[in-house]
């Protein structure tokens, strides 16, 4: 029986390898506390509710059987505007932040590596997508009711949709990871800004036919959706690598912390003679 206890006791001190990311608790936790994500994620609630209502009114006025497609579509333009644009730049805009030169300390000078730094920042964000995902699926699901849209086209839509915010996340990690001057922030935040735009009118040009005609693999929209998956899923991996090695070098804690640390002992050489 005492046998026992030594091995109960291993077991459990490897539970600490289960402990989430400090990155993630930290983010979620400010971005509950934003008032403009609250703030957000109420005007995305009232949009897709008033649109539901538009689009039942019309089909009622003309007669139409296609309520349920009309309102499927529009809540895709909606749900891929709102996450394709608020949570890249809302997560990309607060490391912007801490990449300055003042606020090193708060990040930076720790023990994390910058891998645990940057998964943190992406869940952190893929998780406020979940947020925003959830919020639509009720609206879309409830145009299934109406006909004119295929179940499995809406899941294929929003599998797809959810990888390619997920890129977008990390592409905006990346391109917040670089310490430069912020009148060049401005000028990338919006080249990137335009980026998304273009991403968003062809997701949405995809999305819309894939929800008309239907998801098989044999048409075009339906295998296109699939290829974008495998695209994201790809991308992401890809500019989670990159971004690490913006930060530092080796996935050890990074080139900043190195920095600070080399200006403190500067400090302690001055003041201490």
């Amino acid at each position: 029986m005492f046998s026992i206890l030594p091995n109960l006791q291993s077991r459990f001190s490897r539970w600490r390898a289960w402990e989430p990311n400090p990155i993630i608790v930290k983010e979620l936790r400010q971005s509950v506390r934003s008032r403009f994500l609250a703030g957000s994620v109420a005007l995305l609630l009232a949009a897709l509710f008033f649109t539901s209502v538009v689009c039942l009114a019309q089909s009622n006025f003309y007669g139409t059987d296609l309520a349920g497609l009309s309102i499927c579509r529009d809540s895709l333009l909606i749900l891929t505007g709102a996450s394709l644009f608020i949570i890249p730049f809302h997560i990309a805009g607060r490391l912007a932040l801490e990449r300055q030169e003042s606020n090193l300390d708060l990040i930076f000078a720790t023990a994390l590596s910058s891998l645990q730094i940057i998964r943190g920042k992406f869940l952190a964000g893929a998780y406020l997508a979940v947020i925003f995902f959830s919020i639509c699926m009720p609206f879309m699901m409830f145009a299934t009711t109406l006909g004119g849209v295929d179940f499995r086209a809406i899941i294929v839509v929003l599998v797809s949709l959810y990888c390619a915010v997920c890129f977008a996340i990390q592409a905006a990690i990346f391109v917040a990871c670089f310490s430069i001057p912020w009148a060049l922030k401005i000028i990338v935040g919006f080249l990137f800004g335009i980026g998304l735009l273009f991403l968003t009118v062809a997701l949405t040009v995809l999305f819309s036919g894939v929800l008309i005609f239907g998801f098989t693999i044999n048409n075009g929209p339906g295998l296109w959706s699939l290829i974008s998956i495998i695209l994201s899923v790809a991308a992401v991996g890809y500019f989670q690598v990159l971004s690490v090695a913006a930060i530092a070098r080796g996935g050890e804690p990074g080139l900043y912390w190195e920095k600070t640390t080399e200006n403190n002992k500067a400090d302690n050489v001055l003041t201490n003679p």
